[in-house]
């Protein structure tokens, strides 16, 4: 089974079957409609194959809840990236499912900037990577409420002992709050996290 985005394909071609994707073309280097549309199918194919009704419901929802969330983001992320412009280290943090977005945030701010950015899972931080924060580096901390939250709010502080200046996306306003900088995210099924915690993070890609 391929998932992919384009018609006629290798993939397509040597694949049994095939899911296309339907967001059309990239038009850079950077890819992020592609991620967002495969991270889509696969979670339709596992609602669908599952019989989850209710999965598939939410996901119908889901573009006005996404259209929503960016028009309310827009001006706080032009503000960060001008905070952020004269920087030239950053760090991506989170756990469970938000572990992805913080390895794909990272791959796109390098793609587009040829910064050095990197993605770790918020538990290894005292396995060496926190060894490497210095004053006012930038940590983009991906901590949605649920079972993690708590161990992400101690991974938060463990950066700020360091002095990292903190960027924090969460829908926990406690979490928001140990943040020099924050972006107030919908609260969504832990399921959805990706879907959601990915787009502002590469809203000016």
């Amino acid at each position: 089974l391929a998932i992919t985005n384009v018609v006629g394909s290798t993939l397509s071609r040597e694949a049994d079957a095939t899911l296309y994707i339907g967001v059309g073309p990239e038009v850079g280097v950077v890819a992020t409609k592609t991620f967002t549309g495969q991270l889509a199918i696969i979670y339709k194919l596992a609602y669908s194959l599952a019989g989850n009704r209710k999965g598939l419901e939410e996901m119908e929802a889901m573009p006005a809840a996404v259209q929503k969330m960016l028009d309310g983001m827009q001006e706080p992320v032009k503000q960060l990236a001008k905070l952020m412009s004269k920087r030239r280290n950053f760090f991506f943090i989170s756990r469970g499912v938000g572990w992805p977005c913080a390895l794909e945030a990272a791959l796109k701010l390098k793609e587009i900037t040829y910064l050095h950015a990197e993605a770790y899972a918020a538990g290894e931080l005292k396995h060496g990577p926190i060894s490497m924060l210095e004053e006012k580096v930038p940590v983009i901390a991906i901590a949605p409420s649920g079972a993690l939250a708590p161990k992400m709010e101690s991974n938060i502080r463990e950066c700020k002992a360091r002095g990292a200046s903190m960027i924090i996306l969460s829908d926990d306003e406690t979490i928001r709050h140990e943040g020099e900088h924050s972006l107030v995210m919908p609260r969504v099924a832990e399921d959805f996290v990706p879907l959601f915690y990915i787009l502002p993070l590469r809203r000016r890609a």
